[in-house]
């Protein structure tokens, strides 16, 4: 390459280079006088405005607390202890009989326990509500002979059955 070519690419180079930078410099609307025109009309909303006395409500979907709810998670909460409180079983008949009464979570925490470590060997007394919205989700004490254990009851619509999440054992 000659020196003149390479001089001219060089200056070509640079006066993009300018010309970038400068562009870059102006304000969007530069150059469009649209804005500046007095005769224009103003934009108009292609919605009708409402009047908000016409206006129907929203409803809230959520369901109200059934009657049964809080003895129905409670018995399931009895049943998932009780099943667990079985140290001299074997694993796999042990997490047979308990995964029908957890969430997949729960059955996920639980397949790996060992029945041998676990403390409980019965449900020693009534299990009672803690917590809970009434509708979906209970925290249940169950009073076994290692302690009260706290379930994490829990159902995903009201048509469905109660199961347990997490059985925690005394603190």
């Amino acid at each position: 390459m000659t020196r003149g070519a390479r001089s001219g690419g060089l200056l070509v180079a640079a006066a993009l280079l300018t010309l970038g930078t400068l562009t870059g410099c102006t304000s969007p609307d530069a150059g469009d006088d649209s804005s500046t025109d007095d005769n224009t009309a103003p934009p108009s909303s292609t919605t009708a405005p409402t009047d908000a006395a016409t206006e129907a409500p929203i409803e809230d979907a959520e369901p109200e607390p059934d009657a049964s709810a809080e003895s129905d998670a409670v018995a399931a909460a009895a049943r998932a202890v009780a099943s667990y409180c079985r140290p001299g079983t074997a694993n796999p008949e042990w997490i047979v009989s308990l995964s029908p009464l957890l969430t997949d979570r729960g059955i996920t925490a639980y397949e790996t326990v060992d029945p041998a470590t676990v403390p409980c060997t019965s449900v020693t007394g009534d299990a009672g509500v803690l917590d809970g919205d009434g509708v979906y989700t209970f925290i249940v004490s169950v009073p076994t002979d290692a302690g009260v254990y706290e379930t994490y009851t829990t159902r995903p619509d009201t048509d469905s059955p109660w199961l347990v999440e997490r059985m925690a054992p005394p603190a």
